[in-house]
């Protein structure tokens, strides 16, 4: 059986032109597969996108201006988000 479920993806990078530069290349190459339900550049509002879109898939520049990604992870872990982080 076949599935027509997009993977539901947020970007998080503190650089537009990152930002920009991921979506075209997921546009040009999985179209069909992942479906970029939202956007961020700090872990702020990172974590109101995972909250209000509950993602599949999150794609996490580490370093975000003066802000350390990895404090994302530890604000979410605590909730039984299912979300695989690269």
């Amino acid at each position: 059986m076949i599935s027509n479920h997009k993977i539901r993806t947020i970007i998080v990078d503190d650089e537009a032109i990152a930002r920009k530069g991921v979506t075209a290349l997921i546009q040009l190459h999985f179209k069909d597969k992942i479906e970029i339900v939202d956007f961020a550049d700090s872990v702020d509002s990172a974590i109101k996108a995972i909250e209000q879109h509950s993602p599949d898939l999150v794609l996490l520049d580490i370093q975000l201006k003066n802000e350390n990604s990895f404090d994302i992870l530890k604000r979410i872990s605590s909730k039984n988000f299912k979300i695989i982080f690269i």
